[in-house]
């Protein structure tokens, strides 16, 4: 050990090599801290999705039921009730209902028209057999009740009686 000598290269390796050590230390103690945080904040997303997802759910449950018929004037089918039109061949019940009900019609202004239509098909239609299978069967595949299926052909009807029994224009 007598040739033992401390050299100032000695010195500074010795200096360098604890404070890379200090260093290494420091950022490890900073990464798990960073990763206890990003931990933490992971899991606050994850119970805020989960919020979010619980809104969103309880929206869906308070939203209306999907309709047949759009609100707009005049009153005319959405793309389901356009579905459900075709599914029933309302367009061809229309035509060979209009008939019946053309003297109800004649005379009348569009809304009393609209009017008569929904008023008989809520009191005065009644599908044979076949025809209310065909509508109970709708009804459940779309997802709709019985009424929402009716009113489609109540649009028909309509459609069908203003086209054909109205006075032209002039």
């Amino acid at each position: 050990m007598k040739d033992f000598v401390i050299s100032p290269l000695m010195v500074t390796a010795l200096l360098a090599a604890i404070g890379l050590i200090f260093t290494i230390g420091t950022w490890v103690g900073g990464v798990n801290s960073d990763r206890k945080s990003f931990k933490e904040f992971m899991n606050k997303i994850q119970n805020e999705i989960s919020k979010i997802q619980d809104s969103i759910e309880k929206i869906l449950v308070r939203l209306p039921p999907p309709t047949t018929i759009a609100r707009s004037s005049p009153l005319a089918l959405t793309s389901l009730g356009q579905h459900v039109s075709q599914e029933l061949d309302a367009r061809g019940w229309a035509e060979r209902t209009a008939p019946t009900l053309a003297d109800r019609a004649k005379g009348q202004d569009p809304y009393t028209i609209q009017e008569a239509c929904f008023k008989y098909v809520a009191d005065e239609f009644q599908p044979d057999a076949d025809m209310e299978a065909k509508i109970r069967s709708c009804a459940f595949e779309n997802g709709i009740d019985r009424d929402q299926v009716v009113r489609v052909l109540a649009v028909e009807l309509r459609d069908q009686l203003l086209a054909g029994y109205l006075p032209e224009e002039t």
